[in-house]
Parts: structure tokens; sequence; C-alpha cells
């Protein structure tokens, strides 16, 4: 599961053996859609039409299970490493997770529900205890080491050696190198800032919902019919029938940006976009910001590096 969603390094977490027992899937992986490969050129593209909020926790939880075994054959192979059977073996494993991963979180970080909310609270950390949990296999780590150090002496084509390289550094610099002390609370970090990026990315999504620019007809000056047309039906949502809304989201905000004539009112929804989580009231990041970037100081200095963004 070698991917963009695989190693999820700013928000790894602690992982114990037996951290998602199969009773909790009500499914198996290959019934579940959003496991599912996906259809079409190009590798396809996600079945939206088929995605179920409900569906979310068990195929997680199933794609997990499934990568575990995988990685545990990988770690547990008596032949001596190589390349093919560790580390192209591990570039090839965690597939179906890596697809449920990537809907999981476009539907996080757009999806301001409820039910979607309370799966991400309780995903995302055990997502990022697995991440480490595999990074922190001592086993499996040995095994890449021992092929990256005979890297440029095995036969390997460029393309090879690059990729040896690349999953190499990519363990190396979440940790897998250090002391158990270390690995211990590398984890217990990762597992806050899990728990911390949910908090800050849901009072964000909160304050879309709570706020909001309210427009009477003379404020309209510049703006597209269609544009109108959405602002009163969001208007109407909200109970104001009669005016106009300019909801506190990407999609609203930016056109009414690039058309309205009133630079007083652009002024407004602007400084409302970029004031989410920061209002001070109950959806305000400025603790969570506070505490993210004290454990982020931690977590390099943990990894050997002068800043967080080494």
């Amino acid at each position: 599961m070698l991917r963009r969603t695989f190693l999820l390094a700013s928000a790894a977490t602690t992982a114990t053996t037996s951290l998602l027992p199969m009773s909790h899937l009500s499914a198996a992986p290959q019934e579940m859609p959003l496991l599912a490969p996906w259809k079409g050129p190009h590798g396809g593209s996600p079945a939206f039409a088929r995605v179920k909020v409900e569906d979310f926790k068990p195929a997680l939880l199933a794609g997990i299970e499934k990568n575990r075994a995988e990685i545990a054959k990988i770690a547990a192979d008596k032949a001596a490493p190589n390349f093919e059977n560790t580390v192209a073996a591990l570039e090839d494993t965690g597939r179906p997770l890596s697809r449920a991963v990537s809907i999981f979180y476009i539907y996080t970080s757009t999806m301001n529900d409820k039910r979607m909310q309370a799966i991400e609270k309780e995903m995302s950390p055990i997502l990022t205890a697995f991440n480490d949990e595999v990074i922190q296999n001592t086993a499996l780590f040995a095994r890449i080491k021992t092929v990256y150090e005979t890297r440029e002496t095995c036969g390997l084509t460029p393309e090879q050696q690059r990729l040896v390289w690349v999953i190499y550094r990519r363990f190396a610099r979440q940790g897998a190198a250090l002391g158990d002390a270390a690995k211990v609370r590398l984890a217990d970090v990762n597992q806050k800032l899990a728990s911390l990026y949910t908090a800050f990315s849901q009072n964000e999504l909160a304050d879309e919902e709570y706020h909001w620019l309210t427009l009477d007809e003379t404020e309209l000056e510049g703006l597209p019919d269609w544009l109108r047309a959405s602002a009163a039906s969001a208007a109407e949502e909200k109970g104001q029938k009669g005016k106009w809304l300019i909801a506190n989201t990407r999609s609203a905000v930016e056109p009414f940006l690039t058309y309205s004539t009133r630079r007083d009112l652009r002024e407004k929804a602007f400084r409302m976009w970029t004031s989410r989580g920061d209002n001070g009231d109950a959806h305000d990041n400025n603790a969570n910001i506070t505490e993210i970037l004290q454990l982020r100081v931690e977590k390099a200095k943990l990894l050997g590096y002068p800043t967080f963004a080494h």
C-alpha cells in the first residue's frame, strides 16, 4: 500500500497486534464496493454512486486486515530478501485499502455530515495506527534495508533501484530505524496529531455551516443569474426567503469574489472564508494549532530533523 494513501506521514499512530479483530467485519472485502477495483481506462474511477456512509468503517477495517496479512507474509518470508520478494511485493500490497482510503478522505474533507464526521473521528486514528504498525515492523524493515544496501550490486535496473531508495527512505523518515522507546513516543505523538488534524478539519467545516453572508437585492451588483439563483436558494434553506445568501464554502465564495462589483462585500466574504476556525467560539482552532505545532516540533526532534518541514 505504498501509494499516496498508505503512508499518512502527518498522522501516524501507535499500533497493537490485535487492533482490528475480524469479528468487527460485517462482510468479506470482495463484497464491499469501496474495496473493489475501479472500472474504466487509466486505472478507472471510483464508483461514487455506490458509496454509502455506513460502508466506510467495515470496508476500512476489512482493508486493513487484508493489508495486515499481506505485510505479515512478506515479513515472515524465509527466503533471503531481494527486490521481488520484498520491495516489489510490498509495492503491490494494500490496493483495496488504498482505494477505500482515497474515497474516505474525499468524503471527510468535503462532506459536512455528522455521521461521516463521527466515522472520521473513529477511523482516522485507526488508519494511522496501522501505518505505524507497518513502519515499525522490525522484520519488514530489516528486509527492506538489506535490499537497499545491495541495490547497486545485485543487477537491478535504474527504475528498480529508484523504487528501493524511495521505499527505504519513506520508512526511515518515519522512524523505522528508531529505538524502541523513541518508537513508542513517536506513535503516541502521531496518535495525538491524527485526532488534532480531524478536530481542525471538522471545526472548519462547522464554521461553513454556522457563518454566512446574507445579502439584499441592492447588494447583488455584478452577480450572474445562476449565482443569484443559487444564493436565493441557499437563503431559503436557511429560512430567509427573499434574501440572498453566500455560503461559507469555496464553491460559493470564489464565484462571489469573482463577479461581485462590491469591494466591501468581497472583503466580508473573503474574511469570512479565511477566518474559518478563528472566531473565538466552540469551533475555534487556535488551541489545536498550538498543540499541533508543539507536537510537530517534538516529532521532528524524535526523527532527528531540525524542523518539521525537513
